[in-house]
This record gives C-alpha cells, sequence and structure tokens, in this order.
C-alpha cells in the first residue's frame, strides 16, 4: 500500500534551538524524507505571522506573509532573514513548525525598528515572544561546498562580494559583513596548493585580489562595528596577500589606534604614507592618532599623581 504523507505517524511536539539559542523551533507536522535544505538551496515556503504584539514588516523578515513563495536560502539580507534561513535549513520537506523568536533576539537585530503593542492583561515583566508559522512545501538542494570547483567557487565568493558592497553602500554593515564572510568562506576552500595550482594564471590572480579585497572590505564594516582586534586580524590577512597595500596598513592603523597601541599605529601610517607621501587621509589618521596619544599620556599622568600625591616628570 502507498504511504502518503498525511498516512505518515507523526511523533509528540519537539523542539530546537541553534547552537546560540537566538530562536526555538517548535514542530508542528513532522515532515517526511531524509535530507534537508543547505545555504543556497531553492525552497518554497510559506510564513505565517501567529503572534500580534509585533508590527513586523514584511521588509525585516525577507519572506512574504500568508502566501507560497520560492526562495534561495542565504540570498535575503533582511534583518531577520538569517533566523528564517537557519529554522528553514532544520526543517524536512512538509514540515510545518513554529518559530519562537525572543526579545532579546529581536532587539539585537532590529534595534529601534522594533514596534510592539502589549495586550492588556500581560506581565509587564514577561518577556515577549515573536511567533511564526512556517511550512516547507518543497526544497531543491544545491551542491555541498567541497564538491564545487575552484572556477565555481570563486564565482560564488564574486557573488557574495558585490551583495556585500550593495549593503555597505546602502547603510547595511552588518548585513555587508555577513556577504563578505561569506565570500571568504569559499575563497578559503579554494586555497590549497594542489587546487590553486590548475587555476589558470588569470583566475589566479582573480582569486588573490577578491580575496584581499574581501578581506580589506570586511575590514572596513569590523572598524564601523567597533570590533578592532578583527580588523587588525583582517588587515594583516590581506598585507599577507599584498605587502604594499595602502588601504591594508591605514585600516590596521586606526584599528591600532583606537585599541590605544601608538606605535604600532605610527608604523602602519608610516608605512602607507611611503607607499602614498600625498594620501590626506592617513596624514589626518596620523594627526588624529598624535592628538590621542597626548590625551591619553595625559590622563595616564594625571592618574599617576592621584596615585602617588604628586606630579609624574616626563
Amino acid at each position: 500500500m502507498e504511504c502518503t504523507q498525511d498516512d505518515i505517524p507523526f511523533p509528540a511536539t519537539t523542539s530546537w534551538q541553534p547552537p546560540d539559542k537566538s530562536f526555538t523551533k517548535v514542530i508542528m507536522k513532522q515532515g517526511h524524507g531524509l535530507v534537508k535544505p543547505n545555504e543556497g538551496a531553492t525552497a518554497v515556503v510559506q510564513v505565517e505571522p501567529l503572534a500580534g504584539l509585533y508590527h513586523m514588516d514584511e521588509k525585516v523578515i525577507g519572506y512574504p506573509f500568508q502566501k507560497e513563495v520560492e526562495i534561495c536560502i542565504g540570498e535575503s539580507d533582511a534583518e531577520l532573514a538569517e533566523l528564517f534561513d537557519i529554522c528553514i535549513e532544520s526543517m524536512k520537506a512538509g514540515e510545518v513548525s513554529e518559530l519562537q523568536i525572543p526579545e532579546v533576539t529581536l532587539r539585537n537585530h532590529l534595534g529601534d525598528k522594533l514596534k510592539y503593542d502589549r495586550i492588556p492583561g500581560d506581565d509587564a515583566d514577561q518577556e515577549l515572544v515573536a511567533k511564526f508559522k512556517i511550512e516547507l512545501k518543497s526544497f531543491n538542494r544545491v551542491e555541498e561546498i567541497w564538491k564545487l570547483s575552484a572556477d565555481e567557487k570563486i564565482d560564488i565568493a564574486e557573488h557574495q562580494k558585490v551583495k556585500g558592497t550593495a549593503c555597505f553602500q546602502n547603510g547595511r554593515i552588518v548585513a555587508a559583513a555577513k556577504r563578505y564572510s561569506k565570500a571568504l568562506k569559499f575563497l578559503i576552500t579554494v586555497g590549497n596548493k594542489q587546487e590553486l595550482e590548475e587555476l589558470s594564471e588569470t583566475m589566479q590572480d582573480k582569486y588573490s585580489a577578491m580575496k584581499c579585497s574581501c578581506l580589506l572590505n570586511l575590514s572596513a564594516c569590523l572598524l564601523k562595528m567597533k570590533r578592532y582586534d578583527s580588523v587588525v586580524t583582517s588587515c594583516s590577512d590581506a598585507l599577507n596577500i599584498d605587502a604594499s597595500n595602502v588601504k591594508g596598513f591605514y585600516r590596521r592603523g586606526q584599528a591600532f589606534t583606537r585599541l590605544n597601541e601608538f606605535d604600532q599605529a605610527k608604523q602602519d601610517y608610516e608605512q602607507a604614507l611611503k607607499l602614498e607621501p600625498q594620501n590626506k587621509a592617513v596624514k589626518e589618521e596620523m594627526d588624529f592618532l598624535m592628538q590621542r596619544k597626548k590625551q591619553h599620556d595625559e590622563k595616564f599622568a594625571k592618574a599617576m599623581s592621584k596615585m602617588f600625591g604628586g606630579p609624574i616628570n616626563n
């Protein structure tokens, strides 16, 4: 006898959380089969908001509400799209689940864009949770990254880089950083010596230039996000590829300045000015460095004076 999807006995409701516990997925109806969609897969889904406490615009979700739609997992840069993508990647075909996003996650992703109304009688101290019903009707997986050719990985990385630049230009800094990180993930997997040697000379040059560019673009995002240690790492990796890259020295110098690593910042700015003596931005940052160092030294001297009861002689 043929067993249809509706004939499959479903176990009791189960729940699942990603490692960072940013949301909870509660399975309302089990799916079928063993495989699940992966990043880059096309999927037919339907999303329905269940909780009316939040004024959720479809634009922050990345998917339209209450209608069947085909999506490509990982291709939306909406604020909450990543949460939905991770949830969908954990589902099987035919599965229906409730996605529960706690208030702390919503605030981390939406900030001031988060709007909600409390229902009369609700406990004012109770954390609010946004709930969505997601049905995964079908999907088509893409090849796993390790099965792709070097040329395919570089092409995908270029697509991610272009998307990242568009996000950056629109002020979507976090989304841009994620795109550049995805590009680098694909480029890093091309990094073994044999695979690189099999590329044409043109593709090898393209690979190196793109990896360096993605690292520097990521560093620009990380600067705006004030993740200065990560800026130093990204710029150092870029300079390992191109040791005469002015942007690499400039942005690493900016990060060192804000980490109060003044000697290292000065060395980077001096190296950048050796390469481009008339670079106005580098000169301005060097001036800012000297001002910041002076203020830091004066503050330190004042603290020492209070501690030891007298002025500190230079």
